[in-house]
This record gives structure tokens, sequence and C-alpha cells, in this order.
């Protein structure tokens, strides 16, 4: 082998070692934006999540409220699956 072709094929392994650690630090960067998708997905279903369950005693609440009224005396198990 040549020098110069040694040499051409050093410059392209030193190119090739530069495109491997900037695409590292890229990846590094990505997976810290990843991590912060799925905390902020996270948090946004457990606030739906919460939101409907408020909703849904709320529901419950008034169903209660319009079939005994609201000075009923407090009601059993049985009554409340009904």
């Amino acid at each position: 082998m040549r020098a110069r072709d040694q040499s051409d094929n050093d410059q392209r392994h030193k190119r090739n070692e530069d495109n491997i650690l900037k695409h590292l630090e890229m990846l590094q960067d990505h997976a810290t934006h990843f991590e912060s998708l799925g905390t902020v997905t996270t948090m946004l279903v457990e606030g739906v999540n919460m939101q409907l369950e408020a909703e849904l005693a709320d529901l419950l609440d008034r169903s209660m409220t319009a079939l005994y009224g609201v000075t009923q005396t407090s009601m059993n198990k049985e009554e409340v699956r009904s």
C-alpha cells in the first residue's frame, strides 16, 4: 500500500470516528428529549384519569341525590350497588 493510500485511509478513519462521536452525542441528546416526552405524556394521562374519576364520582353523587334526595339517611352497601 502506498503512503498516500494509507494517509487517505487514516483520514477516512478519523472522519468516521468523528461522525460516530457526533452521532453518540445526538443520541444522548435525543434520549433526554424522549425521556422528557414520556414524562409529560404520563403526567397528561394521569391528569385526564383524575378528571374522569372526579366526573364519574360527581355523576354518581348526582344520581344518588336524585334517587334518594338530600335528607335521606345513610345507605347501606346493597343500596349503593343497585
